[in-house]
């Protein structure tokens, strides 16, 4: 009696799970043709964040320069780095060539290429510090010396 039950309720369970995943088709379907569309692409104009990101990120990887100084200075690693400048960089004629997207942002093509010229003289590319060496502040000098005076000590005993 146990397995008719579970059996009639898992039935039922499965008729409501179905009726429902129709329900919310029929609501969602073209009425023409009673196919589910969905929208694939965005087709609403591309901001101009993205197009100044895509600005930058293509002058860094169309300056030898900054490209090294930006793989160098990445925590991603080369082929991460390389990806974001050269994906960039193919999208970048999309963005130049539409005249709506440079009369609402302007020319940020130009403005990315003056920028990257001051941040570099600045040690900066893509907000990474490229001056970030290992810096001398006296720590070293002081470990040297106590090393070469532990070494003469012990060379006397």
């Amino acid at each position: 009696m146990y397995a008719i039950r579970s059996s009639l309720l898992a039935t039922l369970f499965w008729a409501l799970c179905v009726f429902q995943v129709t329900a919310v088709a029929a609501e969602n379907a073209d009425s023409k043709t009673g196919m589910l569309l969905a929208l694939r692409q965005n087709t609403a104009a591309v901001s101009c964040p993205e197009y100044s990101m895509v600005a930058n990120y293509s002058t860094i990887g169309s300056n030898s320069t900054y490209r090294a100084a930006f793989q160098q200075s990445s925590p991603l690693g080369t082929f991460q780095s390389n990806a974001i400048m050269d994906g960039a960089t193919a999208k970048l004629p999309q963005f130049i060539n539409n005249k709506a997207i440079n009369d609402a942002c302007g020319n940020l093509t130009q403005i990315a290429i003056t920028e990257a010229a001051n941040n570099f003289t600045r040690g900066i590319v893509a907000n990474f510090n490229i001056n970030a060496g290992i810096k001398n502040s006296g720590e070293l000098g002081m470990v040297v010396t106590m090393v070469l005076a532990t070494v003469g000590v012990l060379s006397f005993l």
